[in-house]
């Protein structure tokens, strides 16, 4: 997650935890720069204010990563609460690498204003059966809700609340 701030008179991206120096190149283009590492090779591109399209970021380090804008959220929203606790993960269909049937554990919690899973993946929910990954190497990926079971279901993962009596 990068955030970009107001510093006095200038602009910083913010990530994870250095406030690193956005010096504009044009109107919408910044190349970054710090005092401890090289940065020479990195740039920021904005595309906002289009109606037609999400506001996003592109970053550039030889190649290009799209960051789509995360929601401002004043409240949490309900379906992010019911969200919220820890799962179990398991495989969609039998392994023939594996006898477990436990893959492994995982907690979906809200920092911030931020809907995210303990492994590193940020969330955007954006109907009341698809999350949205967003950044990373699976952006845009979509995972699938289930509000009866609680359950949500991603590439060949299902996760399970731990406690289903409270979801």
């Amino acid at each position: 997650m990068i955030e970009v701030i107001l510093s006095g008179s200038r602009l910083k991206a913010v990530y994870q935890g250095q406030k690193i120096d956005m010096i504009p190149v044009s109107r919408s283009a910044f190349r970054l720069d710090h005092w401890m590492v090289n940065l020479e090779d990195v740039a920021i591109e904005f595309f906002v204010n289009d109606p037609r399209n999400e506001d996003i970021m592109i970053v550039y380090m030889g190649d290009y990563f799209v960051c789509p804008r995360y929601p401002v959220v004043e409240t949490v929203p309900i379906l992010w609460e019911e969200l919220t606790g820890a799962y179990d993960l398991y495989a969609r269909t039998p392994s023939v690498y594996s006898d477990e049937d436990l893959m492994g554990t995982v907690e979906i919690k809200v920092k911030d204003g931020i809907l995210m899973v303990s492994n590193g993946k940020y969330l955007k929910p954006i109907s009341d059966t698809e999350i949205q990954i967003v950044g990373g190497i699976f952006d845009g990926e979509t995972m699938i809700y289930d509000a009866e079971t609680g359950s949500i279901t991603w590439q060949n993962l299902i996760y399970r609340p731990k406690d289903k009596l409270s979801k």
